[in-house]
């Protein structure tokens, strides 16, 4: 069941791609959307089998600060392109140059994820617990 949900799921990943980029209407990406989703739920059982095997530690590891990678690769991407353009890299050095852009966009993603994103992790709010209604005397009042 393992091995032929994974195959689906990477089937939808793909046929939603190619939809993409025929340009056909949203309807049919919702419902690849969905079953992926779906896919993804019933795979839950299986995390932690996933986690044990040391070949995806790569990807846990990037797991861990993929929202970071999320916030920052369209602007790194976008810096890193024009750059590359402005450098008159030819068209068939484009493999090393997307290789260089994620390298760099990775690195800048853990980077932010160690000097941002981990500060707000580390420090979340604990929720405070009252046993006084709220109280009015520490308003100010308007003169």
């Amino acid at each position: 069941f393992f091995y032929a949900a994974v195959l689906a799921a990477i089937a939808c990943l793909v046929v939603a791609q190619i939809d993409r980029q025929q340009g056909s209407d949203y309807s049919w990406r919702i419902l690849i959307t969905s079953v992926f989703t779906t896919l993804l739920y019933f795979l839950r059982p299986f995390d932690a089998g996933l986690k044990a095997m040391k070949s995806l530690s790569g990807l846990f590891f990037v797991g861990a600060f993929s929202y970071s990678l999320y916030l920052t690769h369209f602007m790194m991407i976008s810096i890193l392109h024009r750059f590359a353009i402005r450098l008159h890299i030819p068209a068939s050095l484009f493999a090393l140059e997307l290789f260089a852009e994620l390298a760099i966009c990775i690195t800048f993603a853990y980077i932010f994820y160690l000097s941002v994103e981990s500060r707000f992790i580390a420090t979340r709010a604990k929720p405070v617990v009252t046993t006084q209604p709220f109280a009015t005397s520490g308003v100010p009042e308007r003169v």
